[in-house]
C-alpha cells in the first residue's frame, strides 16, 4: 500500500510490460476513480491497449494520461464535491475502480457514491484499493469500513466486488516528497520501523491485478492480499539505493513521535501523521513480515523486484554533487542540463579531451519509420553508441506504423529513454510526426479544425471561376488555392506604366474597378487536406490558442511519459521548420497569377494594437504585392512583415520556449528558410527573432555546401544570450557515397562558426519501402562503415570540449539587413532586382569578413532594445557580448531604437562603419525634421572588400598569410576566451588544396596543439613579434588546427619542441614494392533486379511490358486509384485496418541471363518474402520466416536459393503477392559468388573472377556490389625504416589500414598518407579496407547525369531526368598504393648537440 494515500504525493512512474487479454464476453465500461494516481494511471495504460470504453477521472477532467488511446476519455471527479459526481454516474460504467478519498472517515462519501452508481447507474462491479493492514471492519478505520460495506453488499448478491490489499508501494521512494528529498539531499531514508521487514510491491503489479479483476467474466467477490516476493527492511532499501546510485544511502530510524513530526512538516494533518506513525510501529512489530503468490495467481507473472524498479527510477534521486549521508544540502540549485556544457565551466581536463562524454557528441535524427519493436530499437541504440554518438533524437519519418503518440509509441519512447539512461547516452525528443512542427501528425487539426493555417488568396479570379486541378497537397505551409474560405475584401487596383501601385480602393460587392484599374479579390482560406499531414492541414502558427493545443497533444504527453528525465537523459526537444503560410510574389508587376500571404483571424485587430488605430491592414493589402511609385516605401508592407514575424515568434517559439524552461528541458531545432533575406521573409519574416528565447538555437544544412549566414544568425543570438553552443542538423541530402572527408569538412566550418551540437540527418530505423529513399545515407548500421564513424565523432567531440569553454571573442558586430529587405519584397522582374542585390550584399559581407579572418556577430534590430542596458558605452555590450565595431551594411532603413544606440556608442568612442549606402529611412519612414541620420563620429566606406578589411585590421585577433605573401582565403576560425587562456580552432575549407602558412595570434602566448584525432597534446614552437604570437603551419586540404593558448611573458616563452627546429640530414627516401596477395569481399556479390513485367489477378503476361519496378508501382496504384507513393504520402499508422486490405493480387516476373549453373550458396534478398509466393524457374522457394536472415537492413530478408536453381540461359523469378495501399514493390537482389557484366543495359551472371585487383570493382564484375573491399598486402624491408603509406586515389567513404601487432588507423583526408612508424627489417603484412557505400545497390542509379540531390522522388523520375542505363559510381582503391621508406640512419651519423 502507499501508506500515504494522500493524492498530493502522486507522481508518474514508468509502466512495466503491457498486459493484454482477450475481450470479455459482455462488453464492459470501466470508470477509474483516482485515475491519475499511482495505480490508476497504470490501470489506464493497460486498458488503453484494449477496446474497453474507459473513463479516467481526475479533479480537473481536462485530459487523460493516455491521449493517444481512443477508448480512454477524461472525466472530472472530486470526492469532496458531490456536484462533480454526475458525469461519472452518467458514464454508463459497469465496473468501477475505487481509490478512497483523502479523509479519515472514508465510508460516508464512498457509501453514497457506491449506492448512487449501482442504483441509478449501471455499475455492478466495484474494485476497491485498500491496504494490507486494513481488514474488513464496518467499525474500523480508514479503508476497513468501505471494504466491509462492499463485502456486505456482495454477500447479499447486490454487487460484484473485490478489495485489493497491497502492501507498501516500491514507488513511494520515488513519488513521495519526503522520501525524494531525503534521499536526494540528505542521502537518507527515514522510518520508525527499526529492522521490521515489508514485502514491497510495485504499482504495476497492483494495476495488473485490478485490470484482470475489472474485466474478467467471473465475479471476484473476495479480498486479495497483494505482497511482493522479497522481504526488505529500510536498512535493505538503503543498501539497494547505495548500489544503484553509487553513493552511500543510510537508514535513520526515528521514534514514532519523530516520524509523525516529519509528516506534519511535509503538510500532512496531525491525525493522518499519527496514523502513519502507528503503521510504522506495527511494521516494527512484524505486521508485514510475510509473502504470498497472489500476484502470480491473478496475473500469471512474478512480482517485480525493488532493485529493478530503483534502477528505472534512479534519476529521481541523482544529485550533481553527492551529499554526506545524514546531512542536508548546503545550497540549493538543480543539476544542470548536459547540453549547457557544465563540464566546460571547470578547469580544462586532458582526460575529458581524450575521452569526451556524451554531451559533446552527435545525436542523430533517428528515423522511426516502421513498426517499432523494442528489441530492435535497443539494438540500434547500441549501434549508435558503437559509432561514437552521444545519443539520438527519436524522429518520426515516413513509414511509421505504430500509432503516433499512442500507448505503444510512448512505451517505445520510455524503453529507449531507459536504455539510453543505462548507457549514459542522451535520448532527445522530436515534437511532431515529420515536419513542419505544430500539428502532432494531424491530431490537433482533426480535433480542433478551427486552427487550420490560414492565408490570404489574392486573385483576379473570384471563387467558382477556375478549375482547381486537384493537385494541391503541400508538405509544408505553402498555400494553394482551395476555395474553402470567404471573401475578405474586393479591390480596385490601378498601376502606372512602370507597374507601380498608383491607387487601390476597397470596393463594395456590386462595385466595379475604377477606370484603368482591375478588380482583385482577397479571400481568407485554408489549404485542402494533405496526405503529408495525414489528411489534415498545417496549423495556424500565429495563434497562441492553436499552439497551446499542440503543446497539450505532444509536449505534455512526453512529460507524462518521461518528464522525470527532462534535463538529464532527455535534455532537449527538437522543433523542426515551423513557419507561417509561405508568402509569394507576383512574377512581374503586371502578373495575374494567384499570390498568397499568411493570415490569422485577429491579425487586423492586433495590427492596429501594435501600430495605432489608423493602421488599416485590410485596406493596405495591395501594398503587400506592388511597390509604390518612385522610391516611396510602403509602411504597411514593412509593418506587415514585422508584425507577422512577431505574431509567429510569440505564438509558436516563445510559447514552446516558456513551456520548456518551466519543465527544465531545452528547446532545440531550427527554422524554415534561413539562408537568405528573401527566404526568411517568405517563411517567418526574420530568423534571428525566432531564436530570442530558444534555449539551444539551431540551423540546418541539407547538402554539402556552405551557408555562413545561416550559421552566423543562429550562433550570434546564442552568444548574445550567453549560450555556450548551438545546434546543426547536418549531412542531409549528401547520399550514400558521402565521404568521411565530407563529414569532416562540412562539420569543421560549422564548428568554426560556433556549432557544437551536431544532429546528423539521418539514422534510419528501417529501409523498408519508401524509407530507403528518405534522403540517404543512413548514418547507422546499414552503412558498411558504421563501426568506423567514431573516428569522425571523436574529432568533433574533442573540438567541442575546447570550443564550449568561456565565451567567443568577437569584436565586430553587423546590423542585420533583413528589415531593408522587407521594403523591397514586391513583384519580381520589376526592372530593379533590389531584393536580389540585397541578398548579394548580405552574402558578400559575410564572406569578406569570415574569409578575411574577422569574426563577427549579427545584431537583430528587433532584439537589440532588450539586449542593451541603460548605459550605452564602448565597447557596446549586447547581452553577453561586447563589440568594438558596429557595421551598418547597405541599409535602407534603420530602427529609431538602433539609431539611438549606435549614436550613443559612437559618441562614447565606439567605432561605427557605414559600408556602402547609409540608411535613408527610420522605421521605414522618411526622416522627420527633428531627427538626424548623422552618426558622429563614423567611418564611411565604399562597398569594397579590401577597403572594409583594411579598416578592420586593428580589430583582428588572428591573421594567417600563405607563404606567397597573400592572405589566406579558405580558412575560418573561432577564438574563445576562458579566463587567462584562449582556445582557437582554425579549419581549411578547401578539401584538396594545402596551404603553407604563417599564423599570427594577437598577444604573447605559449601554444599547445590539441590533436583531435588522437586525443593527445603537444607544445608548438612559436615566436613573439611585436605583440603577436607567430608560428608556421601547413594546412592540408580539409585539415584543422585546435590550439590552447596560455599567456606568458615573451622572455619566458617555453619552446618545448625546440628540438624539432634542428634540421638533420634526411635519409634518402626509397620506394618499396607493395604486393597484393588477395582481395576479400565482406559481402556476397549482388545481382540487382529492378526491371520486371507485372500482371494483376491473372491477366495475360502477353499484355505486360518490362518496366522499372517503381514505375510498375506507380502504374498499379494509378489503375487501382490508390494514392501514389513518394515523399509526401500518408503515414501507415493513420490508415485504419479496413483501408489496409488487399485490393488485388499482383504477379511480378524478373528475368536475367546466366552463363553458368550456380552451385554455391545463393540468396534472394527482398522485403516481406513471407507475404509472397516465390518461384525460380517454376520451382517454389520455401520461406520459413523464423529462419530468415537479413542483408543490409533487418527488413531486407534473405531467402536461401537451392543449388542449381539458377541455370544457364534465361532465368525467371516470379513473385505473387496481395497488393494494397501499404504494399511495397521494390528491387530484389540475388546474392552469391559470381560476377556480373552489363550487356545492352542488362546484367548477365558469369563465373566469378578468380581475383580482383586495384581499380574500380564496379568494372571488375561487381557493378552492384555494396560492401567493403579488403586488400591483403605484403612488403619487405632490408633494414629498419620509417614507412609511409600513400593511397592518393580511392572511391570510398574511408580507408582503414591495419599492420603490425593490432595497429590500425584511417586514411580519409588529404594528403591521403599514413605513417606506419618505424618497422623492423623483414616481411610485413598489411590489410587495406576500402569501406563501401550502398549507392550501387540502393541509389537513384537511373537518374540522368547532372541532376543534383537525393530527394525521395528522384528515384521515380521520368523524361529527361531518367536514364535506362545504370549510372554507377566507382568503388574501391582506384590506383595501386605506394610505400615511401626512409631507412634508419646508422649509429654515429648526424649527431647534433642540443644542450650541455
Amino acid at each position: 500500500m502507499s501508506c500515504a494515500p494522500s493524492q498530493s504525493f502522486i507522481s508518474h512512474q514508468p509502466a512495466g510490460e503491457n498486459l493484454t487479454m482477450s475481450p470479455n464476453s459482455n462488453q464492459q465500461t470501466v470508470l477509474i476513480v483516482g485515475g491519475t494516481g499511482k495505480v490508476g494511471r497504470q490501470i489506464t495504460k493497460l486498458l488503453a491497449n484494449t477496446d474497453t470504453p474507459t473513463y479516467q477521472s481526475s479533479r480537473s477532467g481536462a485530459s487523460t494520461t493516455e491521449p493517444g488511446a481512443e477508448n480512454v476519455k477524461p472525466i472530472a471527479f472530486d470526492w469532496t464535491d458531490e456536484k462533480t459526481w454526475a458525469a461519472a454516474l452518467k458514464s454508463g460504467a459497469t465496473s468501477v475502480f475505487l481509490v478512497a478519498p483523502p479523509v479519515l472517515d472514508m465510508l460516508p462519501p464512498m457509501q453514497s457514491f457506491i449506492d448512487q452508481a449501482r442504483l441509478a447507474g449501471k455499475a455492478k462491479r466495484f474494485i476497491l484499493l485498500s491496504g494490507s493492514p486494513m481488514e474488513a471492519d464496518i467499525n474500523g478505520q480508514g479503508m476497513s469500513r468501505p471494504h466491509a460495506y462492499l463485502k456486505e453488499l456482495g454477500d447479499r448478491g447486490e454487487v460484484e466486488w473485490a478489495a485489493l490489499r497491497p502492501t507498501w508501494f516500491q514507488q513511494n521512494f520515488a513519488e513521495q516528497l519526503n522520501h525524494i528529498n531525503s534521499i536526494k539531499d540528505e542521502s537518507t531514508v527515514y522510518s520508525a520501523t527499526a529492522d521490521g521487514k515489508i514485502p514491497w510491491i510495485a504499482t504495476e503489479d497492483i494495476a495488473a491485478c485490478a485490470f484482470q479483476l475489472l474485466l474478467q467474466d467471473d465475479a471476484p467477490n473476495d479480498e486479495y492480499l497483494l505482497l511482493g516476493s522479497e522481504l526488505l527492511s529500510y536498512d535493505d532499501i538503503a543498501q539497494i539505493l547505495t548500489e544503484v546510485l553509487g553513493r552511500k544511502i543510510i537508514h535513520k530510524n526515528l521514534s514514532r513521535k519523530g516520524l509523525e513530526d516529519r509528516y506534519v512538516n511535509y503538510g500532512l494533518p496531525q491525525d493522518y501523521a499519527e496514523m502513519m506513525g502507528a503503521m510504522d510501529t506495527s511494521i516494527k512489530n512484524g505486521s508485514e513480515n510475510r509473502t504470498n503468490s497472489v500476484v502470480l495467481a491473478v496475473t500469471g507473472k512474478q512480482p517485480r523486484k525493488l532493485r529493478d524498479v530503483a534502477k528505472e527510477l534512479r534519476n529521481v534521486w541523482v544529485t550533481e554533487s553527492p551529499t554526506t549521508p545524514g546531512t542536508g544540502p548546503e545550497s540549493g540549485g538543480e543539476r544542470p542540463n548536459p547540453l549547457t556544457y557544465p563540464k566546460s565551466t571547470k578547469p580544462f581536463s586532458q582526460d575529458l579531451f581524450e575521452s569526451p562524454t556524451t554531451e559533446y557528441r552527435g545525436c542523430p535524427l533517428w528515423a522511426w519509420n516502421g513498426t517499432l519493436e523494442k528489441k530492435r530499437l535497443l539494438r540500434q541504440i547500441d549501434y549508435l553508441e558503437e559509432m561514437g554518438m552521444g545519443g539520438f533524437h527519436m524522429h518520426v519519418r515516413t513509414g511509421l506504423d505504430t500509432a503516433y503518440m499512442g500507448p505503444e509509441f510512448m512505451d517505445r519512447v520510455r524503453d529507449c529513454v531507459d536504455h539510453a539512461e543505462s548507457k549514459g547516452m542522451l535520448a532527445c525528443l522530436y515534437d511532431d510526426d515529420r515536419w513542419p512542427s505544430g500539428v502532432a501528425g494531424g491530431k490537433v487539426i482533426e480535433q480542433y479544425p478551427e486552427h487550420k493555417t490560414k492565408h490570404i488568396l489574392f486573385t483576379i479570379h473570384p471563387y467558382g471561376t477556375v478549375d482547381l486541378g486537384g493537385e494541391c497537397s503541400p508538405s509544408s505551409a505553402k498555400p494553394c488555392r482551395s476555395e474553402e474560405g470567404y471573401l475578405l475584401a474586393k479591390f480596385s487596383v490601378t498601376l502606372d506604366e512602370n507597374g507601380r501601385l498608383i491607387s487601390s480602393r476597397k470596393l463594395d460587392d456590386d462595385e466595379d474597378a475604377d477606370p484603368g484599374g482591375r478588380v482583385w479579390y482577397a479571400y481568407v482560406e485554408h489549404n485542402p487536406p494533405s496526405p503529408w499531414f495525414n489528411g489534415q492541414t498545417y496549423i495556424d502558427t500565429m495563434s497562441t490558442e492553436a499552439m497551446g493545443r499542440f503543446i497539450e497533444s505532444t509536449h505534455e504527453v512526453y512529460k507524462t511519459a518521461v518528464g522525470d528525465r527532462f534535463g538529464s537523459t532527455v535534455p532537449c526537444i527538437f522543433t523542426d521548420e515551423p513557419q507561417v503560410a509561405i508568402k509569394s510574389q507576383l512574377s512581374s508587376p503586371d502578373g495575374l497569377e494567384d499570390v498568397f500571404m499568411p493570415w490569422t483571424q485577429d491579425l487586423p485587430d492586433t495590427f492596429k494594437d501594435a501600430f495605432g488605430s489608423d493602421a488599416n491592414l485590410i485596406s493596405g493589402i495591395p501594398e503587400l504585392f506592388w511597390d509604390l511609385p518612385g522610391d516611396t516605401p510602403s509602411l504597411t508592407r514593412y509593418r506587415f512583415h514585422d508584425h507577422v514575424s512577431d505574431r509567429f515568434v510569440t505564438s509558436f517559439l516563445d510559447l514552446l520556449s516558456t513551456w520548456c524552461k518551466k519543465n527544465k528541458i531545452l528547446l532545440n531545432g531550427h527554422m524554415m528558410e534561413e539562408p537568405t533575406l528573401r527566404l526568411q521573409t517568405t517563411a517567418h519574416g526574420e530568423a534571428m527573432r525566432c531564436y530570442r528565447n530558444q534555449s539551444l538555437p539551431g540551423m540546418d544544412l541539407l547538402n554539402d555546401g556552405v551557408e555562413y549566414n545561416t550559421a552566423k544568425q543562429c550562433t550570434s543570438v546564442a552568444r548574445q544570450n550567453g549560450i555556450r553552443g548551438a545546434m546543426s542538423e547536418i549531412y542531409g541530402c549528401t547520399h550514400w557515397y558521402f565521404s568521411f572527408e565530407g563529414h569532416k569538412g562540412c562539420g569543421d566550418w560549422q564548428a568554426a562558426l560556433g556549432i557544437t551540437f551536431r544532429v546528423q540527418h539521418l539514422s534510419w530505423y528501417s529501409m523498408a519501402g519508401e524509407a530507403k529513399r528518405d534522403f540517404p545515407a543512413s548514418i547507422n548500421y546499414q552503412s558498411p562503415w558504421y563501426k568506423e564513424y567514431k573516428y569522425i565523432e571523436d574529432h568533433f567531440a574533442r573540438v567541442g570540449v575546447a570550443m564550449t569553454r568561456g565565451r567567443a571573442v568577437t569584436r565586430v558586430a553587423v546590423i542585420h539587413p533583413i528589415e531593408s529587405a522587407w521594403l523591397c519584397f514586391g513583384p519580381n522582374n520589376s526592372g530593379d532586382d533590389e531584393l536580389g542585390r540585397r541578398d548579394q550584399y548580405f552574402a558578400e559581407l559575410t564572406n569578406w569578413l569570415l574569409q578575411g579572418l574577422v569574426d563577427f556577430d549579427f545584431i537583430a534590430e528587433s532584439l537589440l532594445p532588450s539586449q542593451i542596458g541603460e548605459d550605452v558605452s564602448a565597447p557596446l555590450k549586447v547581452g553577453h557580448c561586447s563589440y568594438d565595431v558596429v557595421i551598418l551594411p547597405q541599409l535602407r532603413t534603420i530602427r529609431s531604437t538602433t539609431l539611438s544606440i549606435v549614436k550613443r556608442f559612437a559618441a562614447a568612442g565606439g567605432k561605427v562603419i557605414i559600408a556602402g549606402n547609409g540608411p535613408s529611412l527610420v522605421d521605414a519612414q522618411a526622416v522627420s525634421p527633428d531627427l538626424s541620420l548623422d552618426i558622429e563620429p563614423c567611418t564611411k566606406l565604399a562597398w569594397d572588400q579590401a577597403e572594409i578589411l583594411n579598416n578592420l585590421s586593428e580589430n583582428r585577433d588572428v591573421a594567417v598569410e600563405v607563404k606567397d605573401g597573400k592572405p589566406a582565403q579558405t580558412l575560418l576560425y573561432q577564438m574563445r576566451e576562458d579566463g587567462e587562456e584562449r582556445f582557437v580552432f582554425i579549419c581549411n575549407t578547401d578539401r584538396s588544396k594545402p596551404h603553407d602558412t604563417t599564423v599570427k595570434i594577437k598577444g604573447d602566448w605559449e601554444v599547445e596543439v590539441l590533436d583531435t584525432f588522437k586525443g593527445s597534446t603537444h607544445q608548438h614552437k612559436a615566436e613573439i613579434d611585436g605583440g603577436w604570437t607567430v608560428f608556421d603551419h601547413r594546412f592540408e586540404g580539409c585539415s584543422s588546427l585546435l590550439l590552447r593558448l596560455s599567456a606568458v611573458p615573451a622572455e619566458k616563452l617555453s619552446f618545448v619542441d625546440i628540438a624539432g627546429a634542428v634540421t638533420l640530414s634526411p635519409p634518402k627516401a626509397e620506394s618499396v614494392e607493395l604486393k597484393l596477395e588477395e582481395v576479400v569481399l565482406s559481402e556476397p556479390n549482388v545481382l540487382l533486379l529492378d526491371y520486371a513485367c507485372y500482371r494483376i489477378d491473372d491477366e495475360p503476361w502477353e499484355d505486360s511490358n518490362r518496366q522499372e519496378i517503381l514505375k510498375i508501382d506507380n502504374e498499379i496504384r494509378s489503375r487501382l486509384r490508390l494514392p501514389a507513393k513518394g515523399m509526401a504520402w500518408k503515414q501507415p499508422w493513420s490508415i485504419p485496418p479496413s483501408k489496409r486490405l488487399p485490393r488485388v493480387y499482383v504477379d511480378l516476373r524478373f528475368e536475367f541471363e546466366s552463363e553458368l549453373i550456380i552451385k554455391t550458396p545463393t540468396y534472394l534478398a527482398m522485403e516481406n518474402p513471407e507475404n509472397a509466393r516465390i518461384t525460380i524457374n517454376g520451382h517454389k522457394l520455401p520461406v520459413y520466416d523464423a529462419k530468415l536472415s537479413w542483408w543490409v537492413d533487418e527488413d531486407i530478408k534473405t531467402v536461401p536459393v537451392p543449388k542449381r536453381a539458377v541455370r544457364k540461359g534465361k532465368n525467371v523469378i516470379e513473385l505473387s503477392m496481395p497488393f494494397g495501399v501499404l504494399t511495397n514493390l521494390e528491387r530484389i537482389y540475388l546474392l552469391g559468388s559470381f560476377s556480373i557484366d552489363l550487356k545492352d543495359k542488362r546484367p548477365v551472371v558469369r563465373e566469378r573472377r578468380q581475383s580482383l585487383g586495384w581499380g574500380d570493382v564496379v568494372t571488375q564484375g561487381h557493378p552492384f556490389y555494396a560492401g567493403n573491399v579488403t586488400y591483403n598486402c605484403s612488403f619487405s624491408l632490408n633494414k629498419t625504416s620509417n614507412v609511409t603509406l600513400s593511397i592518393p586515389h580511392f572511391a570510398t567513404p574511408v580507408v582503414k589500414v591495419q599492420w603490425g601487432k593490432e595497429r590500425s588507423d584511417h586514411i580519409a583526408l588529404q594528403p591521403r598518407t599514413l605513417s606506419l612508424g618505424e618497422l623492423e627489417s623483414g616481411k610485413h603484412h598489411m590489410t587495406i579496407t576500402a569501406f563501401g557505400c550502398r549507392y550501387t545497390a540502393f541509389g537513384h542509379i537511373h537518374l540522368a547525369d547532372g541532376i543534383a540531390g537525393c530527394f525521395p522522388d528522384q528515384w521515380r523520375s521520368g523524361g529527361a531526368a531518367w536514364s535506362d542505363e545504370y549510372r554507377l559510381k566507382p568503388t574501391g582503391v582506384l590506383e595501386k598504393p605506394s610505400l615511401r621508406v626512409e631507412p634508419k640512419a646508422d649509429a654515429g651519423e648526424d649527431w647534433v648537440v642540443l644542450a650541455e
